[in-house]
């Protein structure tokens, strides 16, 4: 039998898997199915520059970026790519550094990420409807824990002596 941890591991994973296939699934228009598709990185790194960009509307540097994510510049760079082709992202020259680079969401992007959040909102709606208000709110409770747990697994690890175990 799988000792509870792991039971818990498969349930979370299960539970993002077949809420991402139900999201595609429910079809919203082809933008929002097109931008679906997109890798769970890809998505991640969007999801970063939204954040990032928040107070910065010129957009960000590719280091930070690249920080944010804990990934190289190169592959950050890819990425940036490969979304700048799908017209996702944009970049620009700094207005006060010609020869820096920022990432920023494209203007078509910000259009297709307001239909997503919207689409999502419906799709979790109907999910949540089952559940009762101090459900959602015990719910919302343990993620954001869970999250701020996961965001700080390195000092998690250390004090829970280790996490080298197989």
């Amino acid at each position: 039998m799988l000792d509870d941890e792991l039971k818990l591991w498969y349930l979370l994973s299960d539970c993002v898997d077949e809420l991402r296939e139900a999201v595609v699934l429910s079809r919203g228009d082809s933008e929002i199915t097109e931008f679906l598709s997109l890798t769970a990185g890809q998505l991640r790194l969007i999801q970063a520059v939204c954040r990032l960009t928040r107070d910065a509307d010129e957009g960000i540097s590719l280091k930070t970026l690249a920080d944010e994510l804990h990934l190289s510049s190169s592959a950050v760079s890819l990425m940036v790519d490969t979304l700048v082709r799908k017209n996702d992202l944009e970049r620009l020259h700094s207005s006060q550094d010609r020869r820096m680079v920022l990432i920023r969401i494209s203007p078509r992007g910000r259009i297709v990420i307001a239909k997503v959040r919207e689409h999502y909102r419906r799709v979790m709606r109907n999910f949540l409807a089952g559940m009762s208000e101090a459900e959602r709110a015990r719910a919302e409770e343990l993620f954001t824990r869970l999250l701020a747990d996961i965001r700080g697994y390195p000092e998690v690890m250390t004090q829970n002596g280790g996490g080298n175990r197989c």
